[in-house]
């Protein structure tokens, strides 16, 4: 993790620079080239600049000699530690460019990104989630569910609070492991022991958290949950104090890290010697709040400030959205399991297929929705704009993960039955509206750079559904239910539908369950639903309901985000236009819509047709000489 501002002032400051310089370790300033949706950075290779371009960097150089004069130091004496660091970075940026095609058993622990000063130093190659990062993903596959899993089964409070520190523990090795891949990835012998100590460790702490509420004297789960989680831990922190001794950029802030680490293990070894559950519960909870509260703080620019460091850690925020998606999708998987396993749809196409089908529906939203974040075409992402911005985005993935999980294994007992208990109903619903509120929140905090008028609607009118449908479903499970003993004659006639074609169930159900409330208006003189509370809201209609919202929340961000009244204008030179209306293409294909009070849905020409030719007219000889590879070659000005 690091600082965001000081990235984003990094960028604001080098964003005027020279973007011509050689890249890599060559150049100083560089352009490092990202994706719209996160803008552009100016950053420097890893190699140091020289002396003279050092003296471009004056308020940093002033500001370290002037606190050098005020400790009796010389001026001289600060330059010639200045100029020990560059000549110690030149010579580790020189080894990291020789060894890099090299292969080795074990590696040298280095950086892949780090701050000088106010200078972003990393390569100039975009990361994207290792082969390595996705097989440990996959041991949260298993935890995941099995927690959720306890919670659906038996839905009491102590259940749920022992769900949400097991959850939290485990986000939390997650979130360690995320740091070593993000900032120190080399993949060599010593990184894939670790990965293996931890994911046993994850194996024997996902097989005992389910029964943390034991007592050492009822049993050994809780002493084997918190033990294979302290040595997780440990070989991740012991890891990151070994790094400490290689790479001077995260030094002090890993020692700290490990140093609070420490700390919170003396109360987690406690934890295993009190019988009182509730004090127990207390212990994890300050044991967490302060692991959470360490890492935040020591990666943020006021701990920098306060250790006046000028090295200091960053952050490759590429990889660490993709592993932030990465989290996601694994959770968007519990909805998807829940309708596989045991099979809860049962044989044929029947209402409860369609309930399945629904709860599909619902996650494919959830990713989208979370995708495509407030639609902007480009924006200063969270992590990179502002430092409390990009605290708050972490930590709002947090209850996101939590809550959509327990939602996704809900949806087991929602396929299942016709009717459910009200504390799944409860768990279903206020799980999915605090990952819809959560994804509101995540869309919100993203600084949009759109021009008024580039897109049909501002962003808070595109996001605004997201709200509605979370304060909707807030309130739903009040809706009323048939008792238990009417549950079989219900049942019985909702499942004689299994004539109807799945997707005739499911856009019934999600009519019925919008017409819910209005058909309980105008029949409110009926003696039945008098004495029932109002209109029968079913499982299939409830799950119609959060589907209808969810598909409508999306539907409409994907209209509103189109291009607006001022979205800029291009059209293919007039030669080209000239040419338009030939049979291949049209006048309309080759510039952009005007306005017309609405935005365009259809691209222009998308419905026209190629009818060129692929196959190559001539002889056999011609035609082979055609479709032989050709290869390019840059080779400075020229193309050969």
């Amino acid at each position: 993790m690091s600082a965001p501002s000081d990235e984003a002032s990094a960028s604001a400051a080098a964003g005027h620079a020279s973007t011509n310089k050689p890249q890599g370790d060559e150049g100083h300033q560089t352009s490092h080239p990202h994706h719209l949706k996160w803008g552009d950075i100016a950053v420097s290779g890893f190699a140091p600049p020289s002396e003279a371009e050092a003296e471009e960097e004056g308020p940093v150089e002033a500001c370290g000699a002037t606190k050098w004069a005020q400790k009796g130091a010389s001026v001289e004496e600060h330059r010639r530690k200045l100029t020990r660091d560059r000549s110690m970075e030149l010579l580790d940026s020189e080894s990291r460019r020789i060894h890099s095609n090299r292969r080795y058993l074990v590696r040298k622990p280095r950086a892949l990104q780090y701050f000088r000063g106010r200078t972003l130093v990393r390569s100039d190659e975009e990361r994207s989630s290792a082969r390595l990062e996705l097989f440990f993903d996959l041991t949260f596959v298993g935890i995941i569910a099995v927690l959720a899993e306890e919670v659906i089964a038996e839905p009491t409070g102590a259940s749920l609070v022992r769900y949400l520190i097991t959850y939290t523990a485990a986000f939390l090795i997650w979130s360690w492991m995320r740091e070593i891949f993000n900032a120190f990835y080399k993949d060599d012998l010593s990184q894939r022991v670790l990965v293996l100590v931890v994911m046993a460790c994850l194996i024997v702490y996902g097989n005992n958290a389910p029964k943390a509420e034991q007592s050492r004297h009822e049993g050994p789960a809780r002493a084997a949950a918190v033990g294979s989680y302290l040595l997780a831990e440990a070989a991740i922190f012991t890891t990151f104090f070994i790094y400490s001794f290689h790479i001077k950029p995260y030094r002090a802030q890993l020692r700290a890290h490990t140093l609070a680490w420490l700390c919170s293990s003396a109360i987690w070894i406690g934890l295993i010697f009190v019988d009182n559950i509730r004090g127990a519960i207390a212990m994890a909870v300050v044991a967490l709040a302060l692991e959470y509260a360490a890492w935040t703080f020591v990666y943020t620019p006021v701990f920098k400030r306060m250790m006046r460091l000028r090295y200091s850690s960053a952050l490759a925020i590429d990889h660490e959205i993709e592993r932030f998606s990465d989290f996601i999708t694994i959770v968007m998987g519990e909805f998807l399991f829940s309708v596989f396993s045991d099979s809860p749809a049962g044989t044929g196409v029947h209402i409860s297929a369609g309930r399945a089908v629904m709860a599909v529906i619902l996650a494919f939203c959830f990713q989208l929705l979370y995708m495509q974040g407030s639609g902007s075409k480009a924006i200063d992402h969270p992590l990179r704009y502002e430092i409390r911005r990009g605290i708050a985005y972490i930590t709002l993935h947090l209850p996101v993960v939590c809550a959509l999980t327990l939602c996704g294994d809900s949806m087991a007992d929602f396929v299942r039955k016709a009717r459910v208990e009200s504390s799944i109903r409860w768990i279903a619903c206020e799980t999915y509206a605090i990952g819809m509120i959560g994804m509101w929140c995540l869309a919100m905090l993203e600084h949009s750079k759109d021009g008024k008028g580039e897109l049909w609607l501002p962003k808070w009118a595109r996001l605004i559904p997201r709200l509605v449908a979370g304060i909707v479903a807030i309130f739903l499970p009040l809706t009323h239910q048939l008792p238990p003993e009417e549950e079989e004659a219900a049942a019985t006639g909702e499942g004689s539908s299994h004539s109807g074609s799945a997707l005739g169930l499911l856009a019934r159900s999600a009519v019925e369950g919008a017409a819910a409330a209005a058909e309980g208006a105008e029949t409110e003189g009926s003696s039945a639903e008098v004495s029932h509370g109002g209109p029968d809201i079913t499982t299939t209609k409830l799950l119609g309901i959060l589907t209808c919202l969810s598909v409508l929340a999306l539907l409409w961000e994907m209209v509103t985000c189109l291009d607006g009244p001022n979205a800029p204008h291009d059209s293919a030179p007039q030669h080209l236009l000239d040419r338009a209306d030939d049979g291949h293409t049209t006048r309309a294909a080759l510039e952009t819509p005007k306005w017309k009070g609405y935005p365009t849905l259809f691209e222009p020409g998308a419905a026209t047709i190629d009818r060129s030719h692929q196959r190559e007219q001539g002889t056999d000889a011609a035609h082979m000489s055609a479709i032989s590879p050709v290869t390019t070659m840059d080779s400075g000005e020229t193309q050969v």
